[in-house]
């Protein structure tokens, strides 16, 4: 191909050269551009978990005025939960992943230290939280029978006892002590008193996605015994297959305990549709990026031929 003739009729007609050039760089800046939005967006979409999401259902109860009987209802729950077919595991938490509401606290290295070492999450749960979600111990052990306690003894003013224990994300070991065992080390994120670590698990996502990518498993768990008055997040693990029948059994045997207590139908359903509306935003805002880049080279490409 004779590149010649083509030169020669762009030097004669320097204005429509010059406004090719233009629009075919100002497309490639803003498609390079879009293509890393969509890139990053993605990236949150897919980041794992480190809980068995394929495997859990939430169950979110709300209580009408106070109840004084919150803790022995809460195990009364949880025991009928664990009872029902097809389900492996049942807890009560705190707070839940994939949620816009967060438990967060500083966490420091020494009680002289005038600024926090980072913000993590904090999850409280019984004896099954470890299972129920399916989180991987990568560390240390888990926490002793004598180590729980009740959360409203936790909150007491005249409690003086401490967080016996505490277990955390191997991203937050890493921050904490990079290239040391933290099994046996001491943080401060709860009073004056140090907590030891007891183990350390690979992964848990914090919810609401504080701190950006980079902390997003800075999660950490104490041996707290949650109410349902607490958050009334109830957390059951099933197999895949079996969620749907174990849900609704689930919202059915939460009814049957009272009048006094709502279950919110809006949030409750499988961890995996909480993912899915969760991160419903990033993800259209992915798709939207790529039809703008497609739009935008069709055009380009008219303009393109129409200049010529």
């Amino acid at each position: 191909m004779d590149i010649r003739p083509i030169l020669s009729t762009l030097l004669r007609h320097k204005t429509a050269a010059s406004l090719i050039v233009v629009e075919i760089a100002l497309t490639c800046a803003i498609i390079c551009n879009a293509l890393f939005l969509i890139s990053d967006r993605l990236a949150e979409v897919r980041q794992p978990s480190g809980i068995a999401e394929e495997e859990l259902v939430r169950v979110q109860v709300e209580g009408i005025g106070s109840d004084p009987d919150e803790v022995a209802r809460t195990r009364s729950d949880l025991a009928a939960l664990r009872a029902l077919p097809g389900v492996k595991n049942a807890t009560v938490m705190n707070q839940m992943p994939f949620t816009r509401s967060s438990w967060n606290t500083g966490v420091r290295l020494s009680l002289e230290q005038q600024r926090s070492t980072l913000l993590a999450s904090i999850y409280l749960g019984d004896d099954q939280m470890l299972e129920t979600l399916g989180v991987q111990l990568v560390a240390g052990r888990t926490f002793n029978p004598e180590e729980y306690i009740e959360y409203n003894d936790a909150q007491s003013a005249d409690y003086e006892g401490g967080m016996p224990a505490v277990i955390i994300t191997r991203s937050m070991a890493q921050r904490l002590f990079p290239g040391e065992d933290p099994i046996g080390r001491t943080i401060y994120a709860w009073g004056d008193l140090p907590i030891p670590v007891v183990g350390v698990i690979d992964r848990l996502i914090r919810p609401a996605g504080v701190g950006g990518p980079e902390a997003a498993h800075y999660s950490m768990i104490f041996p707290v015994r949650p109410h349902y008055a607490v958050s009334g997040e109830y957390l059951i693990r099933t197999t895949p297959e079996r969620r749907q029948e174990v849900l609704e059994a689930a919202v059915r045997t939460l009814r049957a305990g009272g009048n006094d207590r709502i279950v919110e139908d809006e949030d409750t359903g499988t961890i995996e549709d909480m993912r899915r509306e969760y991160f419903q935003a990033p993800r259209s805002m992915a798709w939207l990026l790529a039809i703008v880049c497609v739009a935008l080279l069709l055009i380009t490409a008219l303009g393109i031929i129409g200049l010529a």
